[in-house]
Order: C-alpha cells, then sequence, then structure tokens
C-alpha cells in the first residue's frame, strides 16, 4: 500500500514515517508544509512532497497514485476545518481511497462523562476554541465524504505521549523548574495513549475495509492516572524519589521542584520503544 502523510514532520508524523520506513510496513511519502520540515526525515531515501496543504489542487498532485492518505497535520483553530476540507478534495481529485484523519477526543471536551463513546453527540459549545474546531472539521468530513468518493476513517485519541512528545518533555521541564500540579491529587484517568499504539490503530483502519466511514476513540487499555503519569516521569529524573507536593490550594497540589539526576528519560520510561525511536 502506498500512503502519503500529511504533517509527516509533527510528533505523530515522524513517528509513523520511522515506524513504517524501518519496519517496511508501507511505502510512505512525507507531504509537509515547507523544505525545513524535512530535516529529521532526510535520514530516510524517500519521496516526498512540499505544497500548500491548503490547496487541494496543490494537495491533488502531491497525493497522485496513492491508495491512502493519513491526515496527522495540525493547525491553528481558523485553520484545522480549512485543513481537512482541502486534504479532502485533494484526495478525491487523486483518486485516493481511503483518507485517515487524526482527530481529537477533545471533540467531546475536557472532561466528559464516563459514559462518553463515539456516538455521544458532539456541540461547538466548548471553552476552547480547540475543541470546538476539531468538531467543525469532524463534521466537515462526515459531509464531504457522505456525498463524495473517498472514504473516511476518523480517530480520536486523547493525551498521546512517548519520544518528542510535548508531554513527555514539557512536563518533564515543568516538574524541574516547580511549575507542574496536580488536582485533586491527580487521581483522574489521564486517558493516554502511546504514539506506537496510536500507529497501530492507523495501520487496522488503513487495512480493513468495514473501518470505512467509522470513527474511534483510542486510547491504552491500562487506566493510569495523571498522579501515576507523573510519578513515572519524576522517578525517571531522579531516580526513585517521590513528588515532593505542598499543601493543597483550591484542590490544586502544587509540586515542588525536583531535585533531578542527568538519566535518560526516554529510556527509563520505555527502553524498548525509546530505543526503536531514536
Amino acid at each position: 500500500m502506498k500512503v502519503a502523510i500529511v504533517g509527516a514532520s509533527g510528533f505523530v508524523g515522524t513517528r509513523m514515517v520511522e515506524r513504517w520506513v524501518l519496519g517496511k510496513k508501507f511505502a510512505v511519502v512525507p507531504v509537509v508544509r515547507s523544505y525545513s520540515s524535512l530535516a529529521v526525515l532526510a535520514r530516510f531515501e524517500l519521496p516526498w512532497h512540499v505544497c500548500d496543504i491548503f490547496n487541494p489542487a496543490a494537495l491533488a498532485n502531491a497525493f497522485n497514485g496513492f491508495d491512502a492518505v493519513v491526515h496527522s497535520a495540525i493547525g491553528d483553530p481558523r485553520q484545522i476545518p480549512l485543513m481537512a476540507e482541502a486534504i479532502y478534495r485533494g484526495a478525491e481529485k487523486a483518486g485516493v481511497r481511503r483518507l485517515v484523519v487524526l482527530s481529537s477526543a477533545s471533540v467531546h471536551g475536557q472532561a466528559p462523562p464516563e459514559s462518553t463513546n463515539e456516538n455521544s453527540p458532539l456541540h461547538e459549545r466548548h471553552t476552547m476554541a480547540y475543541n470546538n474546531a476539531k468538531v467543525r472539521a469532524e463534521k466537515v468530513l462526515q459531509q464531504l465524504s457522505a456525498k463524495g468518493a473517498v472514504e473516511v476513517v476518523q480517530l480520536r485519541p486523547s493525551v498521546v505521549y512517548g519520544p518528542r512528545s510535548r508531554w513527555i518533555a514539557d512536563t518533564g521541564k515543568q516538574l524541574l523548574n516547580g511549575t507542574a500540579c496536580l488536582v485533586n491529587g491527580g487521581g483522574a484517568i489521564c486517558n493516554h495513549v502511546y504514539v506506537d499504539n496510536l500507529i497501530r490503530a492507523v495501520e487496522l483502519v488503513l487495512e480493513v475495509p468495514k473501518a470505512a466511514g467509522e470513527t474511534f476513540l483510542v486510547g491504552d487499555a491500562a487506566a493510569v492516572t495523571w498522579r501515576e503519569f507523573y510519578e513515572r516521569l519524576a522517578d525517571a529524573l531522579t531516580g526513585g524519589h517521590q513528588l515532593p507536593l505542598s499543601h493543597a490550594v483550591d484542590g490544586v497540589d502544587v509540586i515542588h521542584p525536583l531535585d533531578a539526576v542527568p538519566v535518560a528519560l526516554v529510556d527509563r520510561i520505555n527502553p524498548d520503544e525509546a530505543g526503536a525511536a531514536l
């Protein structure tokens, strides 16, 4: 299968290229917005396309001859729906069979009810503009695919973590500089998904015919709390010290700066996967 990855220079896109090229899973072609975005990917001898990802004609030219497209590009709230429409129209013009879109569990809000599933009604009244933009993008794709020729599968991951993720690097920095905190002791479920598990979900919906037209929430099976997630990072940074919490203020526990030990953070978190990723 020949797959174009839009947003191939991002966190998930880069890892997708790595896994599929090194594992010889699919014939991969990155589609990016600028030549500078190819810097990390240049270690692989791959064909590539640099184009305006808001231009359906330019995208159609980039997608010509592909079986499928994966949309993993990011943008601001104004860009997100426009990008989704342009990528669909470009894929349709190029005769692409299937479009896999990385949406977000944020379409359900920041604290959805436990009963939330893929069929839960969506709305555009969220406090965060990003969440509303993701909802609009999903609706645009549903409308286009209802009348168009391209099969669309939408995935809704939540907290995607792994090598190069902001959930690792940024959280680690916050733990070190004393700006990290936990709400109500960090007892809520994190709803995370390791990046390679998300990519496995992408592989499945690319290959399974019955996935056409479906939407899937994607997460790891383990129910890890935010406190546990932070504790594992703190353990990797300090060599086993516990989280130094201050007293709670209005339900928020402030974490004192960690006394860090220079250890390989990613290797400590997931040595097997990290070795393959770096």
